[in-house]
């Protein structure tokens, strides 16, 4: 891995990042979206580098100096800073992108962007890579922590994509740099390769989705909502090495710390694909949620295997879980 630190939190949409691990996702929630304006964004080209393509997504980015193609990230990195570019492919549902991409707006303001520290400004609607598309720019404000934002949403055919930026405050990068990029995207008809340097295999009945950051989505079925078995696997991008004597209470942390904000209720030593680790059950925030979490422990950081269900829903998953954590396998 690369020597960037963790990356902040950032929550979009129902999706949730923590600690540079892609958390278990909630899909959003209906909604009417904020107003937002039309306008131009112009980027200098001069000001950016050549256009690259961007590991397992059609869209092809500029490369700013000093940054350079992340395979496991889906996106750009500068190494040695918390500097990030990344590229997520959202598959929507029933809804047709366009609105999808609607009801995301909701998530850049308003309680669920002051949760995480998200500070950003008017949402401007335009289009990228010819097509439909908004933008914000802003900040994100996180233990003690001031990061520079941006964030383009585009509506394609069947998939929304996010292009967040990330850099640090008064660094290398500014909040127009990464606008520029971002506006300058372009779409490609082929889809990039890249291998994320780690796979599971989904249980009986389990769908399987690329996510945010280099992570895999399994969903029961395809199913969506809350209280819809998922499992969500992700490694941590530039976490230090956890000392052993510390990992215990490390995965317990990062266990609570889960969006369904679990209680523990057990905690299992386990050992997969050569990586030390726990397993931990308990139950959510809200009533009768099961959660699930493998935490893994490697030589510059851990995994993160997590999910969660409702049992009065769908018959108990932890089986299941356990089985699709069992299965990762690290290249």
């Amino acid at each position: 891995m690369s020597s960037r630190t963790t990356l902040p939190v950032v929550a979009l949409g129902g999706l949730l990042l923590l600690g540079g691990c892609a958390g278990a996702l909630t899909p959003p929630e209906k909604s009417t979206p904020s107003s937002t304006s039309a306008t131009t964004i112009s980027a200098d080209p001069a000001a950016l580098g050549e256009f690259t393509a961007i590991p397992r997504t059609n869209i092809l980015l500029r490369v700013p100096d000093g940054m350079v193609v992340d395979e496991k990230l889906s996106g750009l990195g500068e190494p040695g800073t918390r500097n990030t570019i990344v590229v997520t492919n959202m598959p929507v549902g029933d809804e047709t992108p366009q609105d999808a991409m609607n009801q995301m707006i909701d998530g850049f303001t308003g309680p669920k962007a002051a949760a995480v520290g998200l500070e950003l400004g008017e949402v401007r609607r335009l289009t990228i890579a010819g097509r439909p598309a908004v933008v914000t720019a802003g900040v994100q404000r996180q233990s003690g922590q001031t990061y520079v934002k941006a964030i383009a949403v585009l509506a394609s055919d069947d998939v929304v994509v996010m292009i967040s930026g990330t850099a640090e405050e008064n660094g290398s990068l500014s909040a127009d740099d990464m606008l520029g990029v971002l506006t300058s995207a372009r779409w490609s008809a082929e889809t990039a390769g890249g291998d994320r340097g780690f796979d599971l295999t989904p249980a009986a009945g389990y769908e399987t989705k690329d996510a945010v950051g280099g992570a895999i989505l399994f969903t029961l079925g395809g199913a969506s909502g809350t209280g819809a078995p998922k499992l969500l696997a992700a490694p941590s991008l530039g976490q230090a090495e956890v000392a052993e004597d510390r990992r215990r209470s490390f995965a317990v942390t990062r266990f609570e710390g889960l969006p369904a904000k679990p209680s523990v209720e057990s905690t299992t030593a386990v050992e997969i694909d050569g990586l030390p680790g726990f397993e931990l059950t308990g139950r959510g925030s809200r009533a009768g949620e099961t959660a699930y979490a493998a935490i893994l422990f490697t030589d510059d950081g851990y995994f993160v295997i997590a999910g969660d269900f409702d049992p009065a829903a769908h018959p108990d998953q932890l089986p299941a879980f356990q089985e699709m954590a069992r299965s990762l396998v690290v290249f």
